[in-house]
């Protein structure tokens, strides 16, 4: 079994900061994914910028983000969030979350995927249980006990699992998971894309991919003996638009 590899978001993700424009800025950038196949509004032929615009001045419902399909030049609006139902991979579309502030604004959403369990290693510090995404973001930034660095959010039990590695740090993401399992991965801004020197790393062979008994999974076993796919990975999906 191959090793994980990193996110190709990293040092990418801060010169695209810098060259989106000011509509562009109030959302955060999802490459891959998208968040919904049932929108609100399809608006056709735009630029994303346009798309952010017209998200940003809808006025019949309150517009949260949208799903942008380049090749197409297709704008799909929502009022749904990604604390109701996570996103899904989608190659070909981006999702675009709104920032409305709050403790999740200071994280970065890898999207779906979860820390991978490492053999003899803690992956995770603390988990807690029936918190909502923004609890579990406020939860993080409020530890005293270790440095929370990141977390993963399980939506179907609502529970929060908090670590104080990035996905950098312990060879990549795990995001290959049955399709009723949805999962997301969170880091806090500070600790990305640059790894600071205090920041712990595991060290990663391909034999450590394994679920161990005094490493507990929060998540179900069949989940964390499925193969582990590299985070970059392409995965086949329809164009959003023939899904309607």
């Amino acid at each position: 079994m191959p090793p994980l590899k990193p996110s190709p978001f990293g040092d990418q993700q801060d010169t695209w900061s810098q060259e989106r424009s000011a509509f562009e800025k109030t959302f955060n950038k999802l490459p891959n994914h998208v968040l919904t196949l049932q929108h609100k509004r399809k608006v056709p032929s735009v630029s994303v910028e346009e798309c952010a615009r017209r998200c940003l001045f809808e006025q019949t419902f309150r517009c949260a983000g949208f799903d942008y399909e380049p090749g197409y030049a297709n704008c799909w609006l929502t009022d749904r969030t990604v604390a109701e139902s996570g996103v899904k991979f989608h190659t070909g579309a981006d999702f675009y979350e709104r920032d409305f502030g709050g403790a999740l604004s200071n994280f970065i959403s890898f999207g779906h995927g979860s820390l991978p369990f490492v053999d003899d290693s803690t992956v995770y510090q603390k988990s807690m249980f029936h918190l909502d995404l923004g609890a579990c973001a406020q939860v993080c930034l409020s530890q005293t006990t270790f440095d929370c660095a990141s977390f993963d959010y399980v939506f179907g039990e609502r529970s929060c699992h908090m670590s104080r590695y990035v996905a950098s740090t312990v060879g990549g993401l795990q995001n290959e998971t049955m399709p009723t399992h949805r999962v997301m991965h969170y880091e806090k801004k500070a600790f990305n894309p640059s790894r600071p020197n205090n920041t712990p790393t595991i060290p990663i062979t391909p034999s450590c991919f394994l679920t161990s008994a005094h490493n507990a999974s929060p998540f179900p076993r069949s989940v964390t003996q499925l193969w582990i796919f590299s985070w970059g990975k392409a995965i086949e999906r329809h164009p959003v638009h023939e899904h309607r």
